[in-house]
């Protein structure tokens, strides 16, 4: 399930992101079938410096797929601007995870 990320201390912070390839046990239909995968630059001490998400799907049995809808990108840039909207972090329309401009 998708949720949202925060930055504490300079690290990123990104909630439920377990299960990404799973099968069987687990709801694939509506919500249990996309979610994001996050691509993020760290500097050498784990400070977040960018990041990216990537909207994926799960069809059903096999391994997730890219979703050109970008549901997860959209549900995580929702999510965290409910959740933490004094951070310092913004998801653009195309999923870059950037730092919001002073």
């Amino acid at each position: 399930v998708t949720r949202a990320i925060e930055l504490y201390n300079d690290r990123l912070i990104a909630y439920s992101l377990g299960n990404f390839c799973t099968y069987a046990r687990f709801n694939m239909k509506d919500k249990g079938n996309h979610g994001p995968l996050l691509k993020i630059e760290v500097d050498k001490n784990g400070r977040f410096l960018a990041g990216q998400v990537i909207g994926i799907k799960q069809p059903g049995s096999g391994g997730p797929v890219l979703d050109p809808t970008g549901r997860a990108i959209n549900e995580m840039r929702k999510l965290s601007l409910e959740d933490f909207p004094e951070s310092p972090l913004v998801i653009d329309r195309i999923g870059r995870i950037l730092h919001k401009k002073s």
